[in-house]
């Protein structure tokens, strides 16, 4: 990772700013000497700084067709007759392959065969968000069935984005409808990866309706950076965050849609340079989410579409030469994937897990939060042998010792603000 990682500290005190004086106090009493005062007075505090902390796993198991590393690049552009809703001419223009394309439909609808077929010609995984027929999730077996047997009649991997969120569904009911679907398209589709997905705005209630486990390959969050009052908003990442810390552990996770604006409908005023930087600094910032294993863009002018929402935008990349060209340059890395694995499925990997809680570096010390230690990596009872400090009112250790006392090796990368604990105790 190249890139400065501020880290989301849940229920966290952050210390900033150069020549901040942090409050420190070991466990243990001292007795403040006359000279310590003085030097309280005339000596300036270190400098406080933060540290994204990240835990390896050795021993992650992969699921159904998530990589081992790098973010597969997907998109949707049958909005878009500009490029004649073509696959060739979308990655002629952004001068990237993607490595899948997405399709809405609903279930018992017509079966999109010839969308299908020209993408496995092109060697591109279909995504498919696959809506109930039915608003009270009364869909039939026989039904479910239909699809199924339809998706499963081409042996070729798919994503399926089953049943996405809706607030008006009965949480209860929709649990039994979801995992209804999921045992017959294992017995139908076997190729089918099923995708859990909610809205950025409901992330609060993902938990509410999350089906299990057992009964979900990925999860996915939708996420439109808009325009609102000319600006973007500075918690587009929140809901990211969210969702992040509570399925990292357990799933691959995908940005099922995401997009950013570059026009509203509020002022009709294009802005194009600002949409650019935006581009780059989201796709930049999704380096800090190692986790986030597939992203579809939405390359779609929503302005004159039917909608709930009074205010609408433009999302497209493909308009504009400006924003072309940071999308572009935001895909360019290696890491967005153009090509689905399917080899690697079931497969015991290295994997990295983001601490909620941030590290901090005071003076040339280097502290971890004791619930980075009880929480992300388990270790219960680290405080009868390793120094435990109160900075801020918060609990931290002292990294000098971690190491050799056997609970984890401990990598420090100053410039990017990053510490890695690699886990070798991933038994306990």
């Amino acid at each position: 990772m190249n890139t400065r990682i501020i880290c989301v500290a849940l229920s966290f005190v952050f210390l900033t700013g150069c020549g901040t004086k942090s409050e420190i106090k070991n466990h243990e009493p001292e007795q403040a000497t006359s000279s310590a005062a003085v030097m309280a007075i005339t000596t300036p505090a270190p400098v406080t700084e933060q540290f994204a902390v990240f835990i390896e796993k050795p021993d992650y198991k992969l699921s159904v067709y998530e990589p081992t590393s790098g973010c597969y690049l997907g998109a949707y552009i049958l909005a878009n007759s500009g490029i004649n809703f073509e696959i060739s001419e979308f990655e002629a223009l952004t001068a990237k392959q993607h490595a899948m394309y997405s399709y809405y439909s609903s279930v018992s609808s017509n079966f999109p065969i010839t969308w299908l077929l020209s993408c496995i010609s092109l060697s591109k995984t279909p995504n498919i968000v696959l809506k109930p027929k039915s608003e009270n999730l009364s869909d039939t077996d026989a039904e479910l069935i239909k699809t199924a047997k339809e998706l499963g009649e081409f042996y070729v991997p798919m994503f399926v984005q089953f049943a996405p969120i809706d607030k008006k569904y009965d949480a209860e009911k929709y649990i039994e409808y979801y995992r209804r679907a999921r045992d017959i398209f294992r017995e139908y589709a076997s190729n089918t990866a099923f995708v859990f997905t909610v809205d950025a705005e409901d992330v609060n209630d993902c938990r509410k309706f999350y089906p299990g486990d057992e009964y979900v390959d990925w999860v996915g969050i939708n996420m439109y950076d808009r325009l609102e009052n000319g600006e973007y908003s500075k918690n587009f990442f929140s809901a990211l965050d969210y969702f992040y810390f509570s399925f990292q552990r357990s799933k691959p996770i995908m940005l099922t849609e995401v997009a950013v604006s570059h026009l509203s409908n509020a002022d009709y005023v294009y802005k194009n340079s600002e949409a650019s930087k935006e581009l780059e600094r989201v796709f930049k910032k999704l380096e800090n989410y190692p986790r986030v294993k597939a992203l579809t863009y939405m390359d779609v002018n929503a302005i004159n579409m039917q909608s709930t929402k009074a205010v609408r935008d433009n999302f497209m990349v493909t308009e504009e030469v400006e924003t072309l060209a940071a999308y572009q340059k935001a895909t360019k890395p290696s890491r967005f994937l153009s090509q689905v694995e399917i080899s690697q499925t079931g497969d015991l990997s290295p994997e990295l897990f983001k601490s909620p809680f941030a590290a901090l570096k005071i003076g040339d010390e280097f502290f971890i939060s004791r619930k980075t230690v009880e929480f992300d990596m388990n270790i219960q009872g680290a405080v009868s042998y390793l120094e435990l400090r109160t900075i801020a009112g918060q609990d931290f250790f002292g990294t000098d010792k971690m190491e050799e006392l056997g609970l984890g090796q401990l990598t420090i990368d100053e410039t990017n603000k990053i510490i890695t604990l690699r886990d070798i105790n991933n038994s306990r």
